[in-house]
């Protein structure tokens, strides 16, 4: 039984463009017993000129077998940069996406916040210091369950206070009520 190995074909490609793009070739490989072919099958194309027992100096001379070496590892290293560049694109969307996430994340958390009509103070203690010293005095000294809930809650008062927020307008109320307070100067206190 003997095995053979014989050239099937040699394939120039040309691209879209009508340039030289590459070449390859193939062989077939022969299995025969007592000059009868008992199989045969076509081994895998492979790039023109790498296969040892066909260097095609026959066909080709060793300046256009290197050409064809030059531009296959040509079309190899464009395909890597184009994998490569689809890569970075798909990275610098990413990034891109994140920035914007982020952008958003950063005017969300910087943004003013939205107030409530009315009158404000940046704490509790720029509250108090529109009451007059003897509205202060009745303020701490009140047996009022209300005004010392009032008085209780301001203390622990960290945020920003509203006219508003209806602890404040109950407070204000029970300092009316009480006489601490005028109507007229709760008014003037929450406007």
């Amino acid at each position: 039984m003997t095995v053979a190995k014989i050239l099937y074909e040699v394939l120039i490609r040309c691209g879209a463009d009508g340039l030289f793009q590459g070449a390859h070739h193939q062989f077939r490989e022969v299995v025969t017993e007592n000059g009868l072919v008992v199989a045969e099958r076509l081994l895998p194309a492979t790039p023109f000129g790498s296969d040892p027992d066909f260097q095609g100096s026959g066909l080709l001379s060793s300046l256009t077998e290197e050409a064809l070496a030059l531009a296959a590892s040509k079309v190899a290293e464009a395909a890597a940069a184009t994998a490569a560049q689809t890569e970075a694109e798909a990275a610098l969307a990413a990034a891109l996406a994140q920035v914007e996430t982020l952008t958003a994340q950063v005017a969300e958390l910087t943004a003013e916040p939205e107030r409530p009509p009315g009158k404000w103070w940046v704490n509790a203690a720029a509250f108090l210091e529109e009451f007059s010293s003897d509205e202060l005095f009745a303020i701490h000294t009140s047996q009022n369950a209300l005004i010392v809930q009032l008085l209780m809650t301001l203390l622990a008062w960290t945020d920003e206070v509203w006219s508003s927020d209806q602890r404040i307008i109950l407070g204000m109320q029970a300092l009316v009520s009480t006489g601490v307070l005028t109507a007229d100067r709760r008014t003037e206190i929450l406007s």
